[in-house]
């Protein structure tokens, strides 16, 4: 009992953390930036990458472009991923703290990237997208990005993907970092060809 008041007090805290940031983000605290065209972009990195995600495709209407690199894209249910969690699989834990134990299905559904791009599919048209993965990703998330890529074709949502050799890595985010960076220039018309 005093694990799971524990784990619920952390989740708490997190998802507290995470609002607050989220405010921050969509909400910016300087009163100069109301008066000019801010253009934002959200590049997801290390733990953000997810988060980068959801906040884009949950507010389109606020980001000019969204980059992310390996990000977890997860297409099993919540239902799979408790039992995953349940026999000390890395994924199921870090994925506990986050959604609960059991995961909370619909907090899941509601902070889903896949849900939200379903939501949003017209706004997602204004969104210069980027995403890639490695075809051996540690974590499996290749399915992830792949079932993203079918979805947003399938909606018609245009969008850059790449799977490339590699894993879930540090050499790999850094491998593809300069392509990341080049996309965002293309993105704001920074680079003309």
């Amino acid at each position: 009992m005093r694990d799971a008041r524990r784990a619920e007090s952390t989740r708490a805290k997190l998802a507290s953390r995470a609002f607050r940031s989220a405010d921050r983000l969509l909400n910016p605290v300087d009163p100069a930036a109301a008066h000019y065209d801010v253009v934002r972009i959200e590049d997801g990195c290390l733990a953000g990458r997810y988060g980068a995600l959801r906040f884009a495709f949950a507010h389109p209407e606020v980001f000019s472009a969204i980059s992310a690199q390996s990000a977890a894209l997860i297409t099993e249910s919540p239902q799979d991923l408790d039992i995953a969690g349940r026999s000390g699989a890395p994924l199921g834990k870090v994925l506990a703290t986050v959604f609960g134990s059991p995961i909370d299905v619909q907090h899941w559904k509601t902070n889903s990237p896949f849900n939200l791009a379903k939501k949003n599919e017209s706004a997602l048209r204004q969104l210069a997208i980027y995403f890639n993965c490695g075809q051996n990703d540690n974590y499996g998330f290749e399915k992830g990005a792949a079932a993203l890529h079918q979805l947003l074709q399938k909606q018609n949502v245009k969008h850059e993907y790449h799977l490339y050799p590699g894993d879930h890595s540090f050499s790999y985010f850094m491998a593809h970092f300069p392509e990341v960076m080049e996309f965002h220039s293309h993105a704001f018309g920074l680079n003309k060809d």
